[in-house]
């Protein structure tokens, strides 16, 4: 029989994450092809990794820009595991609580990904920064849509197989990623390169939407 490890499976489930992750992924793309500069083009954190460690480089390039993020998303991968194999129950409130967290994180980091976009097509010099839409509430919307986006997933986990508790492991490292390895050198750069981004910083939550403090 054709696919028979779905027998016996609700496959709704299935279906809908092959549908959240496919959208993901495609937004995922196109964001990275609207925004390509050419083979040329290399980021700005490779570029000060690149200086920074001179000849040894290589070490940090293979093993903490392109083998630890690989690591990462495998992790966080693992959510999809027993989704996609191991249900046996049809669909309850953690899949309905799991579709609203991750269809929200694709959404909001998509918006933010967008405006942040149309504004800097649209800025007059690089000193000025992004403040408005979700950026009046979070200084790294996007990154608390992708970080959504995981905990989603695993949520998906918890729904199929309960004994997959551990995968939060996925999620945690995907969090630690964002929250410790990829925002830190973000701000130091606005701090040094944007004068009013001090006080944005003051009054402006890092990654949650919260509404800002009022300035003095």
């Amino acid at each position: 029989m054709l696919f028979p490890q779905l027998i016996n499976r609700n496959i709704v489930d299935v279906i809908v994450v092959f549908v959240l992750v496919s959208i993901y992924s495609v937004r995922l793309i196109h964001n990275w092809v609207k925004q390509w500069r050419g083979l040329g083009h290399e980021d700005w954190r490779y570029t000060n990794y690149r200086l920074k460690m001179g000849n040894k480089f290589w070490v940090i390039n293979l093993t903490g820009l392109q083998l630890m993020p690989t690591i990462m998303v495998y992790l966080g991968s693992i959510s999809l595991y027993p989704v996609l194999s191991l249900r046996t129950s049809s669909l309850g409130l953690l899949d309905i609580i799991a579709i609203i967290v991750t269809a929200t994180a694709i959404t909001l980091e998509a918006l933010a990904d967008q405006q942040s976009y149309k504004f800097r097509r649209n800025r007059e010099n690089s000193q000025e920064f992004i403040t408005t839409g979700l950026w009046k509430f979070s200084r790294h919307p996007n990154y608390l849509g992708e970080v959504m986006f995981w905990w989603g997933l695993y949520i998906f986990s918890l729904a199929a197989n309960i004994l997959y508790f551990w995968a939060i492991i996925g999620p945690i490292a995907m969090t630690i990623l964002f929250y410790v390895v990829s925002i830190p050198p973000m701000e130091k750069r606005n701090l040094e390169r944007k004068p009013d981004y001090p006080e944005y910083k003051k009054n402006t939550s890092k990654l949650i939407l919260w509404f800002p403090k009022k300035r003095n």
